[in-house]
């Protein structure tokens, strides 16, 4: 309802007004508070009052509002009582005022859409439908006069049908027909009989389920159309309603048990062209029964999509959130560098000493062949003493076979071929061999630089994997059969025998790196990065190398075509050997002539850089648009 007001005379207002524009000039400019958004029921009071001329200016555009609004110039009423609003926000009549003109432009803006639809300009009738809604989002009835302007939408409609099928019959919406015009309600009874008289005033019937409560409730609009007026008093007593026929509706209590019975659904398919795993289609109907409080939604991997059952305007609040979030994936191209270094030096110097001699017993005749030179003369001795019968060529060649036999591992050959000493005499003559010195000085280095540049592309939320390295086997089990078996007797006889084939497994050794970017409107990238080296470490034990591992796991964020160092690692070892005689090796200035000293140094370093750059951007926040549902 409006107040009237008593009008100010046109000299009042003339100086009023020159007051306002010299107090403007004169003083100094002060923060304006936040304005009401068109909608609002009621606006917040300024952190500061208003000054006496800010509270002249607001009543005097009230003023010229009022005069507008008769003249049915709506949209200069809108913006003086907008900026009356913006100078003093503690007058309600102002706030009632703009909801009325606002009420106003959406009928306007209503009819004149239906009068062009029923001529047949569905654009222009189209463009009016969303003025309505852009005054008023909550209207159904506008909302639902522009989906029927639409063309038929692909997402609703029937999925081709085999050649052996046959369409009998299509279930359609119930849409609500009421009468058009715009009422005045002033209402004090009972919640059924104030919803009654509402279906009545439009020619709508009410029909009520048995859970409808029966409460006292209070209803007072003035010129208000059949939508917005039976959705405030569904409102006050708790119940929402479902179409039967154009002139016909069922209400019932607002729970969630009764709109999943009454309220009427469809299905729609959704295909995530984009989606890479069945947990990904997973996340889409997790979300669809978070955000809309859909039940029944059911993934299909098989190819790609997913179906729901829902209210009608749910699905189509659900159809736009997927558009606007799954229809591209940004796309991540990342670039690995990878440097290693790596220096290794082994040196020698020294003499050795020997550390090690033998002590053999010599018997006199043993001495007395040493000297006669070879073995040719030692059998000449043996005939000449009648040890042996020359004429017994075969006796001769049988010792000569024995001594060339055994002449590699006799200890007079060993002291024939080594320098020796001796000591004692007959039965105890000793000889001691004596090993000759060795002189060692040694150096050997190798230095090892390798540079590996790699670009890889991923999909935001997709891990890309790089392995740098070899593969290395490992024998897991071999086979050695029993050879002195009959079976394999005879095959290896016959030629055909044929060794089984060890099992071996490869472990992959080197360096891998797995990277998962994570897109931000603001192009900052997310990355969770796993970085694994792997090694042989040295000894094996029962023959199975023994393999070093070492792992990185972190989650950093780096600006888009910014360079990172990810990983760095330094391993430097150095060996000091020491090998000579005991106590002449600790001897200053002696320890090089008495011992031998061996050095071993390896550095390794490694250093992993990184560069994300970012192809093909998310959408933008100014790409989204905001989607209303009803409540529930």
């Amino acid at each position: 309802m409006l107040r009237e007001f008593v009008t100010i005379p046109a000299m009042r207002i003339f100086l009023g007004t020159a007051l306002l524009l010299l107090i403007a000039l004169l003083a100094p400019a002060q923060e304006q508070p936040a304005t009401c958004r068109v909608g609002d029921q009621q606006c917040t009071p300024a952190a500061t009052p208003p000054t006496k001329s800010e509270r002249k200016k607001a009543h005097h555009d009230y003023e010229q509002a009022k005069k507008l609004v008769e003249k049915d110039q709506l949209v200069e009423a809108a913006e003086l009582l907008d900026t009356a609003i913006e100078l003093d926000r503690t007058v309600p009549e102002y706030v009632q005022l703009r909801e009325a003109v606002r009420q106003k432009r959406v009928s306007t803006c209503i009819a004149s859409g239906d009068k062009l639809m029923s001529s047949g300009r569905t654009v222009e009738a189209m463009a009016e439908y969303r003025q309505a809604i852009a005054l008023d989002p909550t209207n159904e009835y506008a909302l639902q006069r522009l989906q029927d302007s639409l063309p038929t939408s692909p997402l609703f409609q029937a999925a081709p049908l085999s050649p052996g099928l046959e369409l009998v019959s299509q279930s359609k919406p119930v849409v609500i027909s009421p009468q058009p015009g715009y009422k005045d309600f002033h209402l004090k009874s009972t919640s059924r009989y104030v919803l009654e008289q509402i279906g009545n005033a439009f020619g709508v019937k009410v029909i009520f389920d048995e859970s409808v409560a029966n409460k006292t409730i209070r209803f007072d609009m003035d010129g208000v159309d059949f939508f917005t007026a039976f959705r405030e008093a569904s409102t006050l007593a708790h119940v929402f309603w479902v179409p039967l026929t154009p002139k016909q509706i069922i209400v019932a209590n607002d729970t969630q048990a009764l709109r999943r019975e009454l309220e009427r659904t469809i299905s729609a398919t959704f295909y995530i062209s984009n989606a890479t795993s069945a947990q990904e289609l997973n996340d889409v109907v997790s979300m669809m029964r978070t955000l809309f409080d859909v039940r029944f939604a059911v993934a299909q991997p098989s190819n790609n999509s997913v179906v729901i059952r829902a209210p009608g305007p749910i699905v189509d609040a659900a159809s736009r959130v997927l558009e606007n979030f799954l229809t591209r994936k940004p796309q991540v191209t990342l670039n690995v560098q990878v440097f290693a270094v790596s220096h290794s030096m082994t040196r020698s110097l020294g003499i050795s000493l020997p550390t090690n001699f033998q002590i053999i017993n010599v018997g006199a005749a043993a001495l007395a062949l040493l000297g006669q030179g070879n073995v040719q003369n030692l059998i000449n001795q043996l005939i000449s003493s009648g040890g042996i019968n020359a004429a017994n060529s075969t006796a001769l060649q049988t010792l000569l076979s024995q001594l060339q036999n055994q002449q590699s591992n006799s200890i007079l050959q060993t002291l024939s071929q080594t320098p020796f000493m001796t000591f004692g005499g007959g039965k105890t003559l000793f000889a001691v061999t004596v090993p000759p010195l060795t002189a060692t000085a040694s150096l050997s280095t190798s230095d090892l630089q390798s540079i590996d540049d790699v670009t890889l592309r991923t999909a935001q939320g997709n891990a890309a994997t790089l392995k740098i390295g070899e593969r290395y086997p490992i024998l897991n089990a071999s086979f050695a059969p029993i050879y002195n078996t009959p079976q394999i007797a005879k095959v290896i006889g016959n030629g055909s025998y044929a060794a089984p084939f060890p099992s071996v497994s490869y472990e992959d050794l080197g360096l891998v790196i797995k990277a998962t970017p994570q897109v931000l409107p603001d192009n900052t990238i997310n990355l969770k990065l796993e970085m694994q080296v792997r090694a042989l470490a040295g000894p094996s034990v029962n023959g199975v190398p023994v393999l070093s591992n070492r792992e990185y796991s972190a989650s950093i964020s780096v600006m888009n075509g910014a360079t990172t160092a990810i990983a760095g690692m330094i391993n430097s070892t150095e060996q000091k050997n020491l090998s000579g005689l005991p106590g002449f090796s600790n001897i200053p200035g002696f320890s090089y002539l008495a011992s031998t000293h061996t050095k071993q140094i390896q550095y390794d370093e490694l250093l992993v850089v990184l560069t994300p750059n970012i192809v093909s951007p998310a959408h933008s926040s100014a790409d989204s648009t905001e989607v209303w549902i009803p409540s529930s």
